[in-house]
């Protein structure tokens, strides 16, 4: 399931600064990344897509019944990810892992491969929260609903000047307090 990137970190490793024609093989190597319909496409295929793969009208209808069959509302743009080659925000890229019944570790390698970046970003809530639901396999609409009685992040200031919010403080506390333990 994961050629085409293996391909590419392994190919990467083999350009070095010091080469003669750096940049011309930068460039070169830079041109054999996909556009993200492309790389959809070939993951689809690996989910079941018998369809022509150059028939957009098929692929769009292929992820709408995806979508549709796991009662998560279609994105109104799906059309546009092959015609236009748009990249879909991350959200909409876990409602794919959802739509196609992903567990954690396919989930993982569809952010890398397909969407090339990293997986389940934990320190946000809301990807806490499809990290859980992937990996207890509930709904994409239980989900949602976690992530609407989930608390939201305090946006305030911190005053740095106070010796709780200062690393140095902090780490002077600690020395203070821990050396004579040692």
């Amino acid at each position: 399931m994961s050629t085409y990137t293996e391909f590419l970190e392994y190919e990467g490793c083999d350009i070095y600064p010091e080469d003669d024609n750096y940049t011309e093989k930068l460039l070169e190597f830079a041109k054999k990344f996909r556009y993200f319909d492309e790389a959809l496409t070939e993951f689809m295929c690996e989910q079941g897509y018998e369809g022509d793969v150059t028939n957009i009208d098929e692929k769009v209808s292929f992820l709408r019944k995806k979508f549709e069959v796991a009662s998560i509302e279609v994105p109104r743009n799906l059309k546009k990810w092959f015609t236009e080659h748009i990249r879909v925000k991350r959200t909409t890229a876990f409602q794919i892992c959802f739509a196609f019944g992903l567990d954690v570790k396919e989930t993982n390698d569809f952010f890398r491969r397909i969407y090339l970046e990293r997986g389940f970003d934990c320190h946000y809530i809301e990807e806490a929260i499809y990290y859980y639901g992937i990996k207890h396999s509930l709904s994409y609409k239980e989900v949602k609903e976690l992530v609407l009685k989930a608390p939201k992040p305090q946006k305030e200031k911190i005053d740095f000047r106070l010796a709780e919010n200062n690393f140095k403080n902090l780490i002077l506390v600690r020395k203070f307090y821990l050396l004579p333990l040692l």
